[in-house]
């Protein structure tokens, strides 16, 4: 997350705080405690209440902040920290069988994609998303990158992003333009009249899409619609995809994976691949609706009127509701 701090401040807390240097390249972090950031401005003190913030603060003790930029034209991040270990990219890789072309939709900074070509080098890779973060802050080089709205019609997103590869002759040699499409805890922040417009974008890029989205009560910064697994899963069906819940358990105990991926984490794929997954005696099924440890210790913490004082208009669609006789999704 950008922020405004100042040079001033930067230089005072360079001196006092532990360094980091969590990239292979020039980038310097700060290890930082919550009761540092009292540095940050008014309003973007907010962050400090962010659940993926507080997340990893919880899970690693500490936050990074860093500074990115030459001569006077700096900008500030803050972030979590985070353990890379090539074994876990490596088992997403057998997964992924000989693709070569993996497209992220929601890529973000594209911090994903350069995990995949770290592990791959000679593997294409491509990001979308709706943010127009400055080139710096991008993990990946910024022509691997396209700013699309994620609402606009499905079909128009497809041609946009196909004309921007130049991928007119690919289209010719192969169904579908990418071998492998993944969505990570994005669907979520669409609008429900968006899904299934979304679910469409992600099926007609390829017919293996790694997919992840967050449940009811998971909570976030502007979650608009969150749903249980089968929610996707009967939306994915309108296209013929069928759900492989192969990974979860594998990486359920695993303390270094953000809880979200260990439970919401699926494969879907064209029932032309079907095969494919049941000769690594793998079969479709129906997801499970999963939560974690983690998650509900994260609710039990939670104290709802500091929720509601935070998000006022979600006290009042509750209340709503609860008159109504209706029960509201969180």
């Amino acid at each position: 997350q950008q922020e405004e701090i100042g040079d001033t401040k930067w230089e005072t807390l360079y001196k006092i705080l532990p360094k980091r240097i969590p990239f292979q390249d020039e980038r310097r972090f700060l290890e930082c405690m919550l009761e540092d950031l009292i540095c940050l401005s008014e309003r973007n003190f907010k962050f400090c209440k962010n659940p993926f913030l507080l997340y990893g603060y919880r899970q690693y003790g500490h936050l990074l902040l860093g500074r990115i930029g030459k001569g006077k034209s700096h900008n500030y991040l803050l972030g979590v920290p985070g353990v890379y270990h090539p074994q876990e990219i490596q088992a997403a890789l057998n997964y992924a069988g000989n693709a070569s072309r993996i497209l992220d939709v929601g890529c973000g900074v594209g911090s994903w994609l350069k995990a995949w070509q770290d592990s791959k080098p000679d593997l294409k890779i491509f990001g979308i998303d709706g943010n127009g973060v400055s080139e710096e802050l991008f993990f990946i080089p910024k022509s691997y990158y396209k700013q699309v709205d994620l609402r606009k019609d499905s079909k128009e997103t497809f041609d946009e992003v196909c004309n921007a590869l130049n991928l007119q002759n690919t289209l010719q040699n192969y169904a579908k333009p990418f071998d492998l499409v993944e969505s990570l805890e994005v669907a979520e922040h669409l609008e429900a009249q968006y899904a299934k417009n979304f679910i469409a974008l992600l099926t007609r890029f390829a017919d293996v899409v790694l997919f992840s989205a967050a449940v009811p009560y998971q909570g976030g910064t502007k979650h608009y619609n969150e749903r249980p697994p089968k929610y996707w899963a009967d939306l994915f069906a309108k296209h013929d995809f069928v759900c492989f819940d192969i990974l979860r358990h594998r990486i359920w105990n695993n303390e270094k994976i953000a809880y979200w991926y260990r439970q919401n984490l699926l494969i879907y794929a064209h029932k032309s691949k079907i095969g494919s997954f049941e000769k690594m005696g793998f079969s479709p099924q129906e997801p499970l609706h999963l939560i974690t440890p983690k998650m509900l210790e994260n609710k039990h913490r939670e104290n709802p009127i500091r929720v509601y004082w935070r998000h006022p208009a979600k006290f009042f669609r509750h209340l709503g509701a609860f008159l109504s006789g209706k029960r509201y999704l969180w």
